[in-house]
């Protein structure tokens, strides 16, 4: 069995992220859209904030309470959407269960989903899933052949497995 490290992969990628950053003409702007007060969400936009400081993107977040309509946070992103000065759009999971996940995920276009949300509802996408570039990231670095590998899927998330069993044609048990 292999163990991967996070931490030291995350780090290592940042490390090779920063020069392209660097070179850009531009300062990117990422807008997070966060709706609710979940903890666990709190700490992932944490360290996310953390990575685009290291790698001088500007953050900015949008933060809804529980009370948020569908269409007010529809509307928010359509007008990201159409900012020319907004990099990408990540609306940040879980989405409340009194909301529409689907039409707040498709809301968001292609060219701005860094999160690839929209892979996961069968829409078209520009970006690959983040899980699954960190997943393959991870088997690269750890020199595994995965075809001589059984593997364990644990966790049938919105997101993650559904882009892990797309990716790597896992047949569900």
């Amino acid at each position: 069995m292999v163990k991967f490290d996070g931490r030291k992969i995350r780090d290592k990628i940042l490390a090779e992220l920063k020069p392209k950053f660097v070179a850009l003409d531009f300062r990117p702007v990422l807008a997070v859209v966060w709706i609710g007060d979940d903890l666990t969400s709190a700490k992932y936009i944490e360290q996310k904030q953390r990575a685009a400081e290291y790698l001088d993107i500007h953050f900015d977040i949008i933060k809804y309470d529980l009370n948020a309509k569908n269409s007010e946070i529809i509307e928010k992103i359509k007008e990201l959407n159409l900012n020319p000065e907004i990099s990408g759009i990540l609306v940040q999971l879980p989405i409340p269960e009194n909301l529409d996940r689907q039409r707040i995920i498709a809301a968001i276009v292609a060219e701005k989903d860094v999160d690839a949300l929209r892979f996961c509802l069968d829409l078209a996408c520009t970006f690959r899933p983040p899980v699954i570039l960190g997943i393959l990231r991870a088997i690269k670095d750890s020199g595994v052949n995965l075809e001589k590998s059984k593997v364990t899927v644990v966790g049938r998330g919105f997101f993650g497995w559904r882009a892990v069993d797309s990716n790597f044609a896992i047949k569900s048990r």
